[in-house]
């Protein structure tokens, strides 16, 4: 479902693909325990995520509080949340950029350690350094 048709809580467009589902991506009550209100992408995969991995005395209560919204969230609400989920995406982005430029920048060190290596010594003459850490002696006695 697309952010930009998200109006109020009670207004949400769906996407075709999704409107036949019990339980479609919206603002619902105590999606985690410590949020009164909060978007849910996926209900049926949080509650799985509930069933397998929160303890037992609590899933009954937090799969009976995790309901849809149904009526109308204030207006800075939802717009708040449209602004927020246009930034997730930029920054999921920008963590794709990250590990791809700090690969490159690995695999750089890695093409050229000799050379790396070579002005080290030549800049830190007596750098006890071993090619893995400044403290090769706490490093044998870990």
């Amino acid at each position: 479902m697309s952010i930009e048709k998200i109006q109020t809580a009670d207004e949400i467009e769906l996407a075709p693909e999704i409107e036949h589902m019990d339980h479609p991506p919206g603002f619902y009550w105590h999606v985690h325990h410590d949020a009164i209100v909060e978007w849910c992408y996926d209900y049926d995969e949080r509650a799985e995520y509930i069933r397998r991995h929160k303890p037992e005395c609590d899933r009954e209560i937090r799969l009976a509080a995790m309901i849809a919204v149904q009526g109308k969230l204030p207006d800075e609400v939802v717009a708040a949340w449209k602004a927020y989920a246009e930034v997730e995406k930029a920054y999921v982005e920008a963590g794709k950029a990250y590990v791809e430029a700090w690969k490159a920048y690995i695999e750089a060190i890695a093409a050229h350690s000799a050379e790396i290596a070579a002005l080290h010594e030549q800049e830190c003459p007596n750098c006890p350094w071993d090619g893995k850490t400044l403290f090769p002696e706490k490093a044998k006695g870990d």
